[in-house]
């Protein structure tokens, strides 16, 4: 038979215990939560000298060459009123309706 001592000793030992775990995972919380934002303090905040010197060493993003820049609207305009010259030139010269033929797209900027 287990005494009344026993058992309250069992019991405060495992309070004890529950309320020491208890502040373990409020410790390691307060850890996973806080280190983070205290490097992103340190590093980002200019306290740390040398954090311009390790971005500058490692390129981690190596973006593609440049290509060549887009027409410019003026410049699209007078290219789209050329293909329209050429459509109608074939249209004319093969003799089929406007009915029958039709643009694939009307470049031309609606009202």
């Amino acid at each position: 038979m287990v005494s009344w001592w026993q058992l309250s000793q069992g019991l405060s030992t495992s309070l004890a215990t529950r309320l020491r775990r208890r502040r373990l995972e409020g410790f390691k919380f307060s850890v996973y939560v806080l280190l983070p934002i205290g490097a992103s303090y340190f590093f980002g905040s200019g306290a740390y000298p040398y954090l311009e010197r390790i971005i500058q060493q490692r390129s981690y993003v190596v973006y593609p060459p440049e290509g060549p820049a887009p027409p410019k609207p003026n410049e699209m305009s007078r290219l789209v009123e050329r293909e329209r010259e050429l459509y109608e030139a074939r249209r004319g010269a093969s003799g089929v309706s406007d009915a029958v033929q039709r643009p694939p797209f009307d470049a031309r900027p609606q009202p």
